[in-house]
């Protein structure tokens, strides 16, 4: 008997659709109902993320965020990226941006590296510095974790080495 891609088990078609672009899901799932569903299944996203896009997004709508950033990897990669919004700030020799972090709507979030550490909140949309914040005495040695949950007081958190723990930050309330 032979197979189809249609009529294929289930966990041979994720394993097919691993090698796909997130394009290719997208043409794939219009070929039939099964496929459509199985394009669906968490999984398949999670494993396009990874191999697609620059980082691997967390949360329910891990679709989108995967084709999103894979349309944006795209035009990144092919020199046709359109900037809409630009925010330049000043720096100098010794800054070291080691990470930059978009989240919630219009927040961006650096962290500096260079003789002391320093996380900076800014604004995109008013094009603003929101908030400075460095450990005084301190560096940063763990990673930076972002809090996706929009309701939650705290928005970021990471590793200093003074205080061997986690520190938690609020942005400023907007307005």
């Amino acid at each position: 008997m032979g197979y189809t891609l249609d009529t294929l088990p289930e966990d041979l078609s994720i394993l097919i659709l691993n090698f796909c672009q997130v394009p290719e899901i997208l043409i794939l799932r219009k070929t039939s109902r099964r496929l459509r569903d199985i394009s669906t299944l968490q999984i398949v996203w999670i494993n396009a993320s990874k191999n697609s896009v620059f980082s691997c997004p967390d949360g329910q709508d891990l679709e989108q965020h995967t084709r999103r950033s894979y349309r944006v990897a795209s035009k990144w990669r092919s020199g046709r990226l359109d900037l809409t919004t630009q925010i330049e700030f000043m720096a100098t020799l010794s800054t070291s941006i080691t990470e930059v972090r978009f989240f919630r709507e219009h927040w961006i979030l650096t962290v500096a590296n260079a003789i002391w550490s320093v996380l900076t909140i800014w604004d995109w949309k008013a094009g603003i510095k929101c908030s400075e914040w460095s450990p005084q005495g301190s560096v940063f040695n763990g990673p930076l974790t972002l809090n996706t949950n929009q309701d939650a007081a705290a928005c970021a958190a990471i590793l200093t080495s003074q205080l061997n723990g986690c520190v938690i930050h609020e942005p400023p309330e907007h307005t």
